[in-house]
C-alpha cells in the first residue's frame, strides 16, 4: 500500500486488493484510517511518517475474516522530506497456527509424560523407604510401577507412529485386502484386554468387499477406532463395523451404543490430545493420540474421516476411502 505524505492511499497491489477485500480504485484518494482504521496498518503508517523511521508490527487485523499480520513501513523521502509511505503486510495467519499447535503440542506431550513419571517415582520412593521389606504390599506398588511404564510406552509408541504418518516421507505400501477380515482381526486382538466386558460386535462390512490401501496401516485404523468403541461402550452394549457406497468412496463406519459425545466435541475430536471427558480417558488407559493416528492414516489414501452422536445414544465413527 502506497501513501503520500499525509497518509492518503495512492496505490494498492493486487495482493492488498485481495488480503484486505478491498479494491484499489475505491481506496485511492482516501486516508489509510477512514479504508483500514481500528486494523493497526494506519498506526503503523502514520508512525513511518511522523518519526521519518521504518517501522515493524505484528498485528491481528480484521478484513474480510481475521487475519494475523506482520506489517513493515517505510518512508518514501524526496529532497530529504517524507513525501510518503509504504506499508507490507505478510500474512502470517497460518504461520501462527502452527506455532500455536506446537506449543500447545509440547505442553500437552509434558503433562501426559509427567503424570506417570511422578507415579512411578512416587512408588520408588515408597519402596525404598522401606515398603520393599512389606510383603503384604509391596506389589501393590510394584504393580502400580508397572502399569504407569505400560501407559509411558503406550504413549511413546503413538507418539512415533503419529510422527510417522505424518513424515513427508511416509510410504504407503498398497495391496488387495479384506477390510471385513482387517476388522475381525483387530477385534480378536482387543478382546483379551476387555475380557471381562460384555460386550456384542456385529461385523456387517460385506464378504466379498476388497480395498486397495496400506493394510497396516489400515489395521491401525480400525483397531484405535474399535479400542475407542470397547472403552467408553458400558458393559452389555453393542458395537459394530459397517460401510456405506457413498458414490466414488467407501465409508466404514464403527458404531456403538455408548455414551454419545457433545455436539460442541464432535469438530475436534481427530486432534492431538483432545479429550471430551479428560479424567476417565486417562483412567481408561487412553493417550489422546488414537483418533489422530487415525485421521492421519486415512488422509495418506486420500479419504477422510468424521463422527456423528447423540448423547445418551451412542456415536458412529467414519472413514472413507476412494474406490
Amino acid at each position: 500500500i502506497l501513501t503520500d505524505g499525509a497518509g492518503v492511499i495512492k496505490a494498492l497491489n493486487a495482493a492488498a486488493e485481495k488480503l484486505t477485500g478491498v479494491p484499489a480504485a475505491q481506496a485511492a484518494g482516501r486516508r489509510v484510517g477512514d479504508v483500514f482504521g481500528g486494523n493497526g496498518l494506519d498506526s503503523a503508517a502514520l508512525e513511518t511518517l511522523f518519526s521519518g523511521k521504518p517501522v515493524s508490527k505484528e498485528l491481528s487485523a480484521a478484513f474480510k475474516e481475521r487475519v494475523d499480520l506482520r506489517v513493515q513501513a517505510a518512508p518514501v523521502r524526496e529532497g530529504g522530506l517524507v513525501t510518503g509511505c509504504v506499508l507490507v503486510a505478510h500474512d502470517v495467519t497460518e504461520l501462527k497456527k502452527v506455532e500455536r499447535m506446537r506449543k500447545e503440542f509440547v505442553a500437552n506431550v509434558s503433562h501426559e509424560l509427567k503424570t506417570p513419571l511422578t507415579a512411578i517415582k512416587g512408588n520408588i520412593e515408597t519402596l525404598l523407604g522401606g515398603a520393599v521389606d512389606d510383603r503384604a504390599h509391596r506389589g501393590e506398588f510394584l504393580n502400580s510401577v508397572l502399569r504407569q511404564a505400560g501407559r509411558l510406552e503406550g504413549l511413546v509408541d503413538d507418539l512415533l507412529r503419529l510422527s510417522s504418518l505424518e513424515s513427508a516421507t511416509v510410504a504407503v505400501e498398497l495391496s488387495e485386502f479384506s477390510p471385513r477380515l482387517l476388522a475381525g482381526e483387530a477385534h480378536a486382538a482387543l478382546l483379551p484386554a476387555f475380557k471381562g466386558k460384555t460386550l456384542s460386535f456385529a461385523n456387517s462390512i460385506p464378504e466379498g468387499l476388497k480395498i486397495r490401501a496400506d493394510r497396516a496401516k489400515l489395521e491401525q485404523v480400525f483397531f484405535n477406532l474399535l479400542d475407542n468403541a470397547f472403552k467408553f461402550t458400558p458393559g452389555g452394549g453393542c458395537i459394530s463395523a459397517e460401510t456405506e457406497d457413498s458414490g466414488d468412496n467407501i465409508k466404514f463406519l464403527i458404531r456403538d451404543t455408548g455414551p454419545g459425545v457433545p455436539a460442541k466435541d464432535l469438530p475436534r475430536l481427530f486432534e492431538r490430545f483432545y479429550r471430551v471427558d479428560k479424567a476417565r480417558s486417562r483412567e481408561l488407559g487412553g493417550t489422546g493420540l488414537g483418533l489422530s493416528i487415525v485421521k492421519h492414516a486415512v488422509e495418506l489414501h486420500g479419504g477422510s474421516v468424521g463422527a456423528e452422536s447423540v448423547e445418551g445414544r451412542g456415536s458412529a465413527f467414519w472413514f472413507t476411502l476412494p474406490k
